[in-house]
């Protein structure tokens, strides 16, 4: 059965489509205002080769859902043993073809307790070499 993206999804994914046509794009999209919850559940991730994904900024519903302080955590370490596998492949399809990927993944919270969360990797165009970059919406 097919489920439904979750609306902070679509709108992230909806932003980065407009950040990728350029100035051109006619579409503005909604305001953050119009969607309360979204800015506290964006993160961004810096890659340095490899596996090596690390948060470098996490919205404070992030912060809250996972019980810590996100800055610098890397990023893999959230998720179930299981589903590492899973987010790590999703990281590293999404930075080669440099397009969005959907994941739907159980992460674990500082307290054990286990989360069901469906986010966004959406790569930013970096204009220098390093650091890569990639934004995310979650959890939902």
């Amino acid at each position: 059965p097919q489920t439904q993206t979750h609306p902070y999804t679509q709108a992230v994914l909806d932003a980065w489509a407009r950040l990728r046509s350029g100035p051109a794009s006619s579409d503005a999209g909604p305001l953050a205002e119009d969607l309360p919850g979204l800015v506290g559940g964006l993160f961004v991730l810096s890659w340095g080769g490899g596996d090596d994904y690390a948060l470098t900024r996490a919205g404070g519903d992030m912060e809250r859902l996972f019980g810590r302080s996100l800055f610098a955590h890397p990023f893999l370490s959230l998720w179930s043993a299981g589903d590492r596998p899973l987010v790590a492949a999703a990281l590293a399809s999404a930075r080669e073809r440099q397009a969005p990927a959907l994941v739907r993944a159980r992460g674990e919270s500082l307290h054990g307790r286990r989360i069901e969360l469906e986010f966004l990797l959406a790569p930013l165009p970096a204009p220098l070499p390093a650091p890569r970059a990639a934004s995310g919406a979650g959890p939902r």
